[in-house]
């Protein structure tokens, strides 16, 4: 391992270890391996243990070889779990390119990433960090640009901010939204208000929200911003497609129609 990548390695463990510390979640929850796993802030760590497994992914878009190379777009929400064993939970939205292979884009949900102890992948040249649980990986086709959504068949729902599946389902979609926080380092968000919410049945729930976000700022020493967020927009799969066993996962669509001023 050159002294370059070396030093990067370090300084992403060094991170990782610090993210522990700092989860944004106090109700982690516990999968079927009774692990439990809590929301992080993602930054530039995450971003580059995302990086690492991209070639592992490849099985996933019936890539073989190099041909064909994955590029990471977005990181869409992760967690992290410490035992006896460093893990993180991602869900990322990947792309394939290249010239002789098709060009697609697909949300790949439940990416388990195991850390391996610097000091071992050091000494035996192997990647520091492996991809795991791979029975367990949901890639499906890009629904943030191809989705289409007719508006007339969704429902509103009143008084939205009385509703508890409403409530779970802005506060999970803020997982989907750090990208438009401008702060100096990863800082929670949180709804203050529920603006409007609707839901239309297509296998599953769509649901159409207009929230307000803004950061933690107290327990994270963060800048305060508030945002008024539209066009947030969620499918709920049946729980037999979430990843892990969970009974409920959201799936972020139409990405580039939400803003957030």
């Amino acid at each position: 391992m050159n002294c370059l990548l070396s030093g990067i390695v370090l300084t992403t463990l060094f991170i990782v270890y610090e993210l522990h510390a700092k989860t944004i979640s106090p109700n982690p929850y516990m999968n079927h391996d009774n692990e439990v796993f809590s929301p992080i802030p993602i930054h530039g760590a995450v971003l580059t243990i995302a990086d690492s497994v991209l070639e592992e992914i490849k099985p996933y878009y019936g890539i073989l070889g190099h041909e064909c190379e994955l590029t990471l777009d977005h990181i869409y929400h992760a967690e992290s779990s410490i035992s006896q064993e460093i893990k993180f939970k991602l869900d990322l939205k990947i792309s394939s390119i290249g010239t002789h292979c098709i060009e697609e884009t697909k949300t790949c949900i439940g990416v388990t990433v195991l850390v391996i102890p610097i000091d071992i992948c050091s000494e035996s040249y192997q990647p520091c960090f492996k991809l795991i649980d791979r029975d367990n990986i949901l890639c499906i086709p890009d629904l943030s640009v191809h989705r289409y959504e007719d508006f007339n068949f969704y429902t509103e729902i009143l008084d939205p901010s009385s509703n508890p599946m409403i409530q779970k389902v802005a506060q999970e979609s803020t997982n989907f939204l750090y990208h438009f926080f401008n702060t100096t380092h990863p800082c929670p968000l949180h709804v203050t208000k529920i603006l409007h919410a609707s839901e239309q049945m297509d296998h599953g729930i769509n649901y159409l929200l207009d929230i307000e976000v803004e950061t933690n700022e107290i327990d994270f020493y963060c800048e305060h911003e508030v945002k008024h967020c539209k066009s947030v927009q969620l499918h709920q799969p049946s729980p037999h497609l979430c990843p892990f066993g969970k009974h409920f996962c959201l799936i972020p669509t139409n990405l580039n129609d939400v803003t957030c001023i």
